[in-house]
């Protein structure tokens, strides 16, 4: 990514990435690392700047950010890299701060960046991290809020999750919805 891309300039970039195409890439991919770099930049900028960048998502672009949420939670824990899991955390604070959000949508998507943040190092600092610049308290309240939950209520099944180790490692499932095609071969039946 440019070093002088403005966040008008990335919003346009998400608003134009194929939303389908995107999730069902090869994960890692280079929109990946640049959409990291975009939520980097976001959470490093000033207040009107991030609100001018969500008022510019048009509905692809926050379709992109869902989807990358979810695959830096995978690639979070395959790489064992917290910077993977706080720029997944970065992308939910931009949608939950979407009036349209529900707050059920946030902890669902929490659960598995809490996961990933598990197998990571301490999931407390994580999240921190990845929400230090949300002026929202709601928002902040129903993310690091997830921490403080039971353990029986963080786990993922709770939020409709399952984990599985596909060929490249670890795969986030969704009430048993397909896979990307990108993340999960499954196995050849013998017939």
């Amino acid at each position: 990514m440019r070093e002088n891309l403005t966040l008008h300039e990335a919003a346009r970039f998400l608003n134009h990435l194929g939303a389908a195409q995107y999730w069902e890439s090869k994960i890692p991919s280079e929109a990946d690392n640049i959409i990291g770099e975009i939520c980097s930049r976001y959470q490093n900028s000033v207040i009107w700047e991030r609100e001018e960048f969500r008022r510019n998502l048009e509905n692809h672009g926050w379709q992109v950010l869902w989807s990358f949420l979810r695959r830096a939670a995978m690639l979070g824990a395959r790489e064992r890299s917290a910077s993977w899991i706080t720029c997944g955390l970065i992308a939910l604070t931009i949608c939950a701060e979407e009036s349209e959000t529900e707050y059920y949508d946030v902890l669902m998507d929490v659960s598995i960046l809490y996961h990933s943040a598990c197998l990571v190092g301490d999931p407390r600092l994580i999240f921190e991290a990845g929400v230090e610049h949300v002026g929202d308290e709601r928002v902040r309240g129903v993310i690091l809020g997830f921490l403080d939950r039971g353990p029986r209520d963080q786990r993922l099944e709770a939020m409709g999750w399952e984990a599985i180790e596909g060929p490249s490692g670890l795969i986030y499932r969704f009430c048993y919805n397909p896979f990307p095609k990108a993340t999960y071969n499954p196995p050849l039946l013998a017939h």
